[in-house]
């Protein structure tokens, strides 16, 4: 299948603004013919034209835990599609295929700073794809269920077989084909589940047995073999797994009870180290206290430090949201301290089914409204408190800042 321009390019054409919803969904699209792409690497391109923010210069402030809190949060079973290391992994293989740049390097609880390529678009209508991305399908491979989308301005040749079917896409953009996101599935997708990259299906079940094995045939053998799949290694990573499966069940503790292979496989243990046979060292003595000169020769004076105590922070709020659980609705904050940078997220119930719960979340809400300046009534609204800084007191109660309290 070739791409041929015969006039406006599909990839801009009526994006107005390029890092609008229209520029991110036919980004997301672009992704689609990268054939070194993973399930992986489109979940997280999604992600960061996504989470891209017009405040911060359209790039996306993410390190990888709160990518994987995120992609947690709108999981409907609660749990992240991708482990810390998978994420870890997958930013690294979109900036080096050109679709992000790391401008700031995160450390610790720092978070990294992604710069989108946005020039993709245009680059595409010119022409000009990145090296791993290509237009042409196979009609025998597996993932041609994945079809270009067309509009008035590309033309789209299939060779099936060696006869050529010319497709040709109405003109009027409103009964064409609409634009598709990648997410569709259709009757020539193998599976909707995740596959094994690169790995046969005899392969990717004697991987399993390999692990199954290695663990001592402790769990339940279906479920296990469910988690695996999930999981999706390759030939490499499988071999890992299988390393670190033998290497828990030989760290088992004589006559305790062990993980079933299943929960150790969806707790992510084979990125853990092993468990410690030998018992629990001794704590070291305390070091004496640092003796000090008194102000007579025959007194001793103890030098001691006081352990460091909590601090009030400040905090600025970037971004609140409210969402429903099955308790009610919980209001969730991200905020980033002034003085260290750091984000932290806080959650206060505004709505909740048991009386006494329902009280405490509200009496929160009223001290983080008055923190901020927001007067409560039938318009608030939760974007109304992003922008807003407050102060966090030692023993976690938020309270306005200080200069702020005493300008009013």
């Amino acid at each position: 299948m070739k791409y041929t321009e015969i006039g406006p390019s599909y990839w801009t054409k009526d994006v107005d603004d390029p890092h609008g919803l229209l520029a991110k969904s036919k980004l997301s699209v672009l992704m689609q013919y990268d054939k070194e792409a993973s399930r992986r690497d489109r979940i997280l391109w999604d992600f960061h034209l996504g989470w891209s923010d017009k405040r911060y210069g359209h790039t996306s402030l993410a390190g990888v835990r709160t990518i994987h809190m995120v992609l947690a949060d709108r999981s409907p079973n609660g749990k992240s599609p991708l482990s810390q290391r998978h994420i870890n992994e997958g930013n690294r293989a979109l900036c080096k295929r050109g679709y992000i740049t790391e401008i700031d390097k995160g450390a610790g609880r720092n978070a990294s700073r992604f710069s989108i390529n946005w020039d993709l678009l245009t680059e595409a209508s010119e022409g000009r794809f990145p090296p791993s991305v290509s237009l042409e399908v196979n009609a025998n491979d597996e993932n041609s269920s994945v079809s270009p989308v067309g509009n008035a301005s590309v033309s789209l040749e299939v060779n099936a077989k060696g006869s050529c079917v010319s497709h040709k896409v109405d003109e009027d953009l409103s009964t064409s084909t609409r634009l598709k996101t990648g997410l569709e599935v259709d009757s020539k997708d193998v599976s909707a589940a995740p596959r094994l990259a690169g790995l046969s299906a005899a392969t990717a079940a004697a991987g399993f047995e390999d692990v199954w094995k290695a663990y001592g045939k402790h769990g339940n053998k279906t479920a296990s073999r469910e988690a695996y799949a999930l999981i999706a290694p390759d030939e490499t990573f499988a071999n890992h797994i299988a390393a670190r499966a033998a290497s828990w069940a030989a760290s088992a503790k004589p006559g305790k009870g062990r993980m079933p292979l299943e929960k150790w496989l969806a707790a992510e243990k084979y990125d853990e180290a092993d468990r410690k046979l030998a018992e629990k060292p001794t704590k070291p003595a305390k070091p004496k206290a640092k003796e000090v000169e008194a102000d007579n020769d025959n007194e001793v004076v103890d030098e001691v430090t006081p352990p460091p105590s909590k601090r009030d922070q400040e905090y600025i709020i970037e971004k609140a949201h409210i969402e429903p659980d099955r308790f009610g609705e919980i209001l969730k904050l991200m905020m980033r301290g002034v003085e260290d940078g750091l984000c932290r997220p806080r959650q206060i119930c505004v709505k909740h089914r048991r009386p006494e719960m329902q009280e405490a979340g509200m009496a929160e809400f009223v001290s983080l409204a008055n923190a901020c300046g927001i007067f409560i009534g039938k318009g608030l609204d939760a974007d109304d408190f992003v922008g807003r800084r407050i102060l966090i007191t030692a023993d976690n109660q938020v309270r306005e800042p200080k200069d702020l309290a005493e300008a009013a």
